[in-house]
């Protein structure tokens, strides 16, 4: 029961995390924390010939990503 309470508490805290960056950057009208999670789970890298690359992701994501100044390596 405890490690399921330690769990829920751990997301709950991301969660609110989210949250309270989407409202910072007035963008909490446009998109839900449950939308955010699911567009930065799109990005990935993959590894061509020994070399890492980000994979293709939709404009939307792109979108969210600058509007959050999310720096990708």
């Amino acid at each position: 029961m405890t490690k399921w309470m330690f769990t829920n508490h751990v997301g709950l805290q991301w969660y609110q995390h989210l949250y309270i960056e989407l409202k910072e950057k007035e963008l909490i009208k446009k998109i839900s924390v449950n939308d955010y999670i699911h567009l930065l789970t799109d990005v990935r890298e993959i590894k061509i010939n020994d070399t890492w690359h980000l994979n293709e992701f939709t404009n939307q994501t792109k979108k969210l990503i600058n509007n959050l100044n999310i720096k990708l390596t």
